[in-house]
């Protein structure tokens, strides 16, 4: 280690020392690679500083000070330190007050080490942090606030929540993620919040604000009245997201009038038959009364002879799904319409809640794709199983995302997610229906299905579209 010595050897010497003896090197033998004009020297500084959380009250501000660089390595590096020191205290301190310094310019970066890397419980210095940052000015930093405050419902954070939810100078968007993070189990879902949310389930909205507000109304306590209301005015003319929401607000009730409320208003839905199949609608009447049950056989056989109908559609587009064009299938694909994009992604384009489809073309057939899109809940990827998770306090449906020894990550739709401490976890199950809504091509004419399955065919990770099949 000694500074006669020419960096590479010093860096190996660093790296066999740090690995063979423990505590054979110190920060203050660290401190010289951090502080050298040599990029390969100081990487090797922090991968070793990595490695020793209780070195933080010695070298974190000189590791911070990577970020003034403002390359995307050095970033990568600091955080890669602080993900290692989350469970020092000194560390938690330390991330804390640079959060509560408004000179600092990285915020952003310590609020997604903090959701990365803490766990489900975050500790007191954390949370006032968050809690500080959830008002910054800067629109970035504030999301990501509030991206932990969502994932983690912490407790402490309730009345900066209702804050941002009730402030009619806010983004819709932020007002309803907030909402939805508001830590108020078995407080109601009533007056101007529910009149947030109701303007903002509507089929003319923002997709991003829709889903916002699907996610607030199936996850929230809601009196009789309320669902009566839905039952009433908005199933009539729901469509494949309002449908997919409100089966969850219905879900377990047994109430006779709400019962025959939800009959009716499927029956009165011109699109409902092609939006849910026979087995979904028994399994929501389920736990309603026989009375239900039987007046919903006149829609149940409606809904048995759509499903007979889309085997038929299947069997007819299934011969001609090389024949689309590309282009248009891309234009569908990425369209607010079927807003496939908000939970698959193509490239660096779209979302993460569903698989990847850069190279979708090369493993899957049209086959199998068309019965993708037209029977989602048939054939789930492994790995994007959705899953019905029982809390002490919630019970939830979705994607399971990231997971550590001691937290889980839930993907309930295109841009939520609740991070869990496994000990909260009461049951975890498998659920036959996709998180994918059924009906989506219901809006579709068969030309059009056909374009989107030439389009997911031709995805072969470096070329979108096939030669000659360009619009």
């Amino acid at each position: 280690l000694g500074e006669d010595n020419e960096w590479p050897v010093r860096e190996s010497a660093l790296v066999v020392l740090d690995q063979i003896k423990d505590q054979a090197v110190s920060a203050e033998a660290v401190k010289p690679f951090l502080e050298s004009s040599s990029d390969s020297a100081q990487r090797t500084g922090l991968w070793v500083a990595q490695r020793h959380p209780g070195w933080s009250d010695q070298i974190l501000e000189l590791v911070i000070s990577f970020l003034d660089r403002g390359d995307e390595s050095s970033a990568n590096q600091v955080t890669d330190v602080l993900k290692g020191y989350a469970s020092d205290p000194n560390a938690q301190r330390f991330v804390a007050a640079k959060l509560a310094d408004q000179a600092f310019e990285h915020h952003e970066l310590l609020l997604d080490v903090i959701n990365d890397a803490a766990p489900a419980e975050l500790p007191g210095p954390w949370v006032a942090a968050i809690g500080t940052c959830l008002g910054d000015r800067d629109i970035r930093v504030s999301n990501a606030a509030l991206t932990i405050a969502s994932q983690r419902r912490i407790a402490a954070l309730s009345n900066d929540l209702a804050a941002i939810t009730d402030d009619e100078t806010r983004r819709v968007a932020s007002r309803l993620t907030a909402l939805a993070a508001i830590d108020a189990t078995g407080v109601l879902l009533e007056g101007a919040r529910l009149e947030l949310v109701l303007n903002n389930f509507q089929p003319e909205v923002d997709m991003v604000d829709r889903r916002a507000s699907a996610t607030v109304l199936a996850s929230s306590p809601l009196n009789m009245d309320t669902k009566q209301l839905l039952a009433n005015e908005y199933l009539p003319s729901a469509d494949a997201l309002m449908l997919t929401t409100l089966m969850q607000v219905f879900e377990a009730e047994t109430d006779a009038t709400l019962g025959s409320s939800i009959v009716e208003g499927l029956s009165k839905n011109e699109d409902a038959a092609n939006l849910m199949t026979a087995v979904q609608l028994e399994r929501l009447l389920d736990s309603f009364p026989d009375s239900t049950r039987e007046d919903a056989e006149p829609f149940l056989a409606k809904l048995e002879a759509s499903d007979d109908e889309l085997i038929k559609r299947f069997l007819r587009l299934e011969p001609k799904v090389r024949n689309g064009d590309v282009g248009r299938g891309r234009k569908i694909f990425f369209s607010e319409q079927t807003a496939c994009a908000s939970c698959h992604a193509i490239g660096d384009e779209g979302g993460t809640i569903g698989p990847d489809l850069t190279t979708i073309g090369l493993v899957r057939s049209g086959h199998d794709l068309l019965e993708a899109v037209l029977f989602p809940s048939s054939s789930m990827v492994p790995d994007f199983q959705t899953y019905i998770v029982e809390t002490k306090d919630d019970l939830l449906s979705g994607v399971i995302g990231h997971e550590t020894q001691d937290t889980l990550t839930i993907h309930t739709g295109a841009e939520e997610s609740r991070k869990l401490d496994r000990s909260d976890v009461l049951a975890m199950d498998p659920s036959p229906i996709s998180v994918m809504p059924e009906g989506l091509d219901s809006g579709l004419s068969d030309d059009e299905v056909i374009d989107l399955i030439s389009f997911l065919m031709s995805l072969n990770n470096d070329r979108f579209l096939e030669p000659g099949m360009k619009n």
